[in-house]
Parts: structure tokens; C-alpha cells; sequence
């Protein structure tokens, strides 16, 4: 069984994802909602989106009655998973073998604590081929090199 401190690790990450994952499906309404209208937003960042919706929706004031409310339900959300992201940066600084982990080529806060989440104490391995089921990655699908 894991310790606390690495499910609540879990926890947090799980968290994450999920605001992450209905800004992305309102981002998604949104956008339907201009298509509508006749407008491509194009792909501006998450951070710009709504300030460049309300800037093509402009007058189209039946378009904006329907977005506006989406969009001041984004600028919620996008705060939120700012203080979630921010939560995870300050354990990954805190934890050493995450700061060790994020010295590998492509390796992110995300990332490194999602391993450390998950493997929690790697002594309970024999190897390191043995903690790819404790992630559900299936060993023989890694190349060896």
C-alpha cells in the first residue's frame, strides 16, 4: 500500500487533470458556439482565450449572451488550476528525487511527481523492469537500447 503523503499526491494530480479536462470541454462548447456564428477562433492560449473570444464575438450580442457565462466559468476554473499547478511545483522543489528526475531530457514537474506518486518506495521492486506493473506499462513494449 502506498504511504498517505504519495496518495494525496495522486489526489492532487487527479485534481489537476480533471479542471484541466472541463476547461478543455467548455473551451470546446465555446468554440462550437462561434462556429455557429460564423466565427474560427483559431488557437490562442489558454490564458487569451476568452480575451479573444469577446473580442471576434465583438456586437454579436445573441453569440455573447451564450458565451459570456462559459467564459466567466473559464476565468474560475483557470485560477483554480493555477493554484493546483502552483501546489504541485512547490512538492516537486521540496522533493528531491523529483528535482533529480526533472534533470532527464523531457522531464516536467507533472511528470517527475507522477512517477514519484506512483512508484513511491522503489526498494519494494527487485528491479527496475518489475515497477512497469505497478504503472501499468507493459515491460516488453520498452525497447532496449
Amino acid at each position: 500500500m502506498k504511504s498517505r503523503q504519495r496518495r494525496l499526491w495522486r489526489t492532487l494530480l487527479v485534481a489537476r487533470r480533471t479542471v484541466l479536462n472541463e476547461m478543455r470541454s467548455i473551451e470546446n462548447v465555446v468554440r462550437a458556439i462561434l462556429r455557429e456564428a460564423g466565427i474560427k477562433l483559431g488557437t490562442p492560449s489558454r490564458t487569451a482565450f476568452a480575451d479573444r473570444v469577446r473580442e471576434l464575438v465583438g456586437a454579436d450580442a445573441e453569440a455573447m449572451v451564450m458565451v459570456e457565462p462559459l467564459l466567466s466559468i473559464l476565468g474560475s476554473m483557470l485560477k483554480e488550476f493555477a493554484r493546483l499547478t502552483k501546489q504541485v511545483l512547490d512538492i516537486v522543489r521540496k522533493e528531491e528525487v523529483c528535482r533529480r528526475l526533472m534533470s532527464a531530457p523531457g522531464v516536467g514537474p507533472i511528470t517527475a511527481l507522477t512517477f514519484r506518486a506512483t512508484i513511491d518506495r522503489p526498494e519494494r521492486f527487485g528491479s527496475s523492469r518489475a515497477s512497469g506493473s505497478a504503472s501499468g506499462a507493459d515491460a516488453s513494449a520498452i525497447p532496449v537500447r
